[in-house]
């Protein structure tokens, strides 16, 4: 009888109270660091949180998904706009600044633009004539369409500027994340409970030895 009591001991010792903790594969600060600076999430995985690294991957893909698919809105409707403009209100697109589109998609002529900036007493946003800033568009029609475009790439632009400001804070997330983790696992005691039988003359004999 009392050899199946420690015996039972020795088996619950074994499966219930010894918990030896398997190191990660990166205990490394400044690998984790490095790695989620390079890919956020792949800092995560190095310390063996698989699902914690897949949240950052995933994030930085799908960020870097949207603007590249900003970027190429934003490309396309400049090309667009600045084609209507020069086929539809004579426009000399090339060295013209973003507020001259502006300008040109709330006015029908320079003229019509220039007078309003004088009854508004404002000379300094006059255009000057005979240097390539003359327009004058053949519809309404057509500005209002140079006008959608341009306000596209404007909205897709300041998307971008928005993404990659999410693409850093994605990064500096990753790296306090890894951090808070390394400290955590490094931090984290794993306890060893080791039971030791003893047969003598005496009778038999069970020890632990407890490793903290």
């Amino acid at each position: 009888m009392q050899l199946v009591i420690i015996s039972l001991l020795l088996i619950l010792t074994g499966k219930g109270f010894s918990q030896t903790g398997i190191s990660p594969p990166d205990l490394s600060i400044k690998k984790s660091i490095a790695k989620s600076l390079i890919l956020p999430g792949l800092g995560e995985y190095g310390l063996g949180e698989k699902k914690r690294g897949q949240i950052f991957t995933m994030a930085e893909l799908s960020l870097w998904t949207v603007l590249f698919l900003s970027q190429n809105i934003a490309d396309i409707s400049k090309t667009q706009f600045k084609s209507i403009a020069s086929k539809h209100a004579g426009v000399t697109t090339r060295g013209k600044s973003n507020q001259y589109f502006v300008d040109i998609g709330n006015y029908e002529t320079m003229e019509e633009y220039n007078e309003t900036q004088q009854r508004y007493r404002d000379p300094d946003l006059v255009y000057p004539t005979g240097l390539g800033f003359q327009w004058s568009w053949d519809s309404d029609e057509s500005r209002n369409r140079f006008k959608k475009y341009r306000i596209n790439k404007d909205l897709a632009r300041k998307v971008g500027r928005f993404v990659i400001g999410g693409i850093v804070l994605n990064h500096i997330i990753s790296v306090i994340d890894v951090t808070y983790l390394h400290r955590i696992k490094k931090t984290q005691k794993s306890s060893i409970i080791t039971p030791s039988l003893y047969v003598n003359k005496d009778g038999i004999s069970l020890t632990m030895t407890i490793i903290l």
